[in-house]
């Protein structure tokens, strides 16, 4: 193949990943607005499920604290919207602006986007310390770990259950795409450096 075909099919393949890359935000950005609302049922479904787990410890604390609880929710999920936003400002972290590079899957992190989700809920765990609710109950798994002073975080892959599954899915077929093209991109910088390399041999 010739150097001006193969830089036209390079120039191709990049210009279709400028599409993907922008696509992959775009998506990213609705999934990030959808989160607030996702960790806020999800915190609410905790705290009646703590209390429903913990009747003695409900009792002992009463009516005139569990009223203070609700206000200190009610003020925590009005807050998610800037905590949702502070763990997505990192664009960097986003996958598709990650280089990509293959990683055997027994090293794999958490995903990025269970990862973040899973810092947000965290954010109950010390509203949850302060009533007496993170305790476990007998026979049950302990789904809190302690990571500091009055800080917690969810010991358990929540999931992305809540979020908008056709907004992820769509994301992550663009994701492998884009992955596909990041090989066919290298491959034809190789071919083309390779080509220019025997091109000056020649005009030697």
């Amino acid at each position: 193949m010739k150097i001006e075909e193969i830089s036209k099919e390079l120039e191709q393949y990049e210009h279709k990943m400028q599409s993907l890359m922008l696509q992959m935000d775009n998506l990213y950005g609705e999934i990030k607005a959808a989160m607030p609302a996702a960790a806020a049922s999800w915190m609410n479904k905790e705290v009646v499920r703590r209390i429903r787990d913990n009747p003695e410890i409900v009792q002992s604390i009463g009516i005139e604290k569990l009223g203070e609880l609700k206000s200190k929710l009610k003020t925590l999920t009005e807050k998610l919207p800037e905590i949702v936003e502070a763990e997505f400002h990192d664009r960097g972290k986003w996958p598709h602006h990650v280089e990509w590079v293959e990683i055997p899957s027994s090293q794999r992190e958490e995903p990025h986007l269970n990862r973040i989700f899973r810092n947000v809920i965290s954010n109950i765990g010390s509203l949850l310390s302060e009533f007496s609710l993170i305790k476990v109950p007998k026979g049950h798994l302990p789904s809190w770990g302690r990571t500091g002073d009055n800080r917690f975080r969810y010991a358990i892959n929540p999931g992305l259950d809540n979020l908008p599954e056709s907004k992820i899915e769509d994301y992550w077929n663009l994701f492998n795409e884009y992955t596909a093209l990041s090989s066919k991109i290298e491959d034809s910088r190789k071919v083309l450096a390779e080509a220019k390399a025997k091109e000056l041999w020649d005009k030697a």
